[in-house]
């Protein structure tokens, strides 16, 4: 297992498009996003949580099929499926990778970036809180699109189409806990739901991007 981890994240770093292109993406969108509606701070504050969920899926999403179709087009999927190793050691190695490569420098992203967005102390904390429990799902999730999509004609658009509505509860709640910590409410249900639906949704993509991995040649 971390001989694969290390294997992934080395590809990861060295492949054109990886991870840098992803976290660029996230980063512009942020910037320019406040430049294009103005200053007004009620709208920013509004918005600016939502935005910042939607653009970490985007780029989870982007960087996701690199993972995947690299070891597809290569061969080595194959090779490692010949070794001692079970499809879902294969697939739990690069989800986490995943998250080592993109989830972890989006949520230090969104710390640095929520005051282009008037977030108070308190709801920049519980939204980067929200990544950190959120984005290992959201890493499995987009892994388990790219798989089901790899070698489709149009497969990133296929894998945004398929996987953003599997995302959808895991936004909701995420950003429910920032609503009610911007209105000082309790936030430990919205949570808790969300650190469920999160187990939940890693638990799923993990079992169903296995079996792919098992047949994908």
């Amino acid at each position: 297992m971390t001989a694969l981890l290390f294997y992934d994240l080395r590809c990861g770093l060295r492949t054109a498009g990886g991870p840098g292109v992803a976290i660029a993406v996230f980063s512009l969108a942020l910037v320019l996003f406040p430049l294009l509606i103005g200053p007004e701070a009620d709208i920013l504050r509004r918005v600016g949580p939502g935005l910042m969920w939607l653009m970490a899926a985007i780029a989870s999403l982007l960087y996701a099929p690199a993972l995947i179709q690299e070891d597809i087009d290569d061969g080595t999927l194959i090779q490692l499926r010949l070794i001692p190793t079970s499809t879902i050691t294969i697939f739990l190695s690069k989800a986490l990778s995943h998250f080592l490569l993109v989830g972890i420098p989006i949520t230090f992203l969104s710390l640095s970036s929520s005051m282009l967005y008037d977030l108070n102390i308190q709801q920049t904390l519980i939204l980067a809180l929200t990544f950190v429990i959120a984005l290992p799902a959201i890493s499995c999730l987009s892994l388990l699109g790219s798989a089901l999509c790899s070698g489709a004609c149009g497969g990133s658009l296929l894998t945004m189409l398929l996987t953003l509505p599997l995302m959808l509860p895991l936004f909701i709640f995420a950003l429910s806990a920032v609503e009610a910590a911007g209105m000082s409410l309790p936030i430990s249900t919205h949570l808790a739901v969300l650190a469920g639906l999160s187990i939940l949704g890693s638990v799923m993509a993990l079992s169903a991007g296995q079996l792919i991995l098992k047949w994908i040649n």
